[in-house]
This record gives C-alpha cells, sequence and structure tokens, in this order.
C-alpha cells in the first residue's frame, strides 16, 4: 500500500535542475533547487494549500468566464481576395 503523506515533498527536477512539487497532480516548478527563492515560493504554495477553507488557485479560478466573445484573432480576415 502506497504511503500518504499530508505535505507534498520539495523535490528535484533532475532534467532541468528545478526545484518541484506535485499538489492534485499538478507539477508546480519553483525555481533553482535549493535556492532561497524557490524555498520561498514552496512555502507559499503550502500556505495556500494548508490555509482554512483554502487551496491552491485553479485555472478556472485565476481567470474569469469568457463573456461569450471569442478572443480576438491574431491576424484580421478580410473579405477581400488576395492580389
Amino acid at each position: 500500500m502506497p504511503r500518504i503523506s499530508s505535505v507534498p515533498p520539495y523535490s528535484l527536477h533532475r532534467h532541468t535542475g528545478q526545484a518541484r512539487v506535485r499538489i492534485d497532480g499538478r507539477d508546480y516548478y519553483l525555481g533553482l533547487h535549493g535556492s532561497s527563492e524557490s524555498r520561498q515560493e514552496y512555502a507559499r504554495l503550502m500556505a495556500e494549500r494548508f490555509r482554512p477553507g483554502g487551496g491552491i488557485p485553479t485555472t478556472s479560478s485565476i481567470f474569469p468566464p469568457s463573456s461569450g466573445n471569442p478572443m480576438p484573432r491574431k491576424h484580421a480576415v478580410s473579405s477581400k481576395p488576395h492580389p
């Protein structure tokens, strides 16, 4: 039976040298492994994860629902034929 840990471990992604933490099946890259910045980011994520009523924000909670308008296109579509 796998061991279940309540606190996700701070770990190393070997190929990139980045610090990584996996929360709910999603990887978060924190910066250079062992750096103070990556440790601070890990602490911030853990504080968000374990705050009362909290959790790591998902993409859907970060970005509001769309208003129904399509995203602007990179290039405008013209009704004129190309010469």
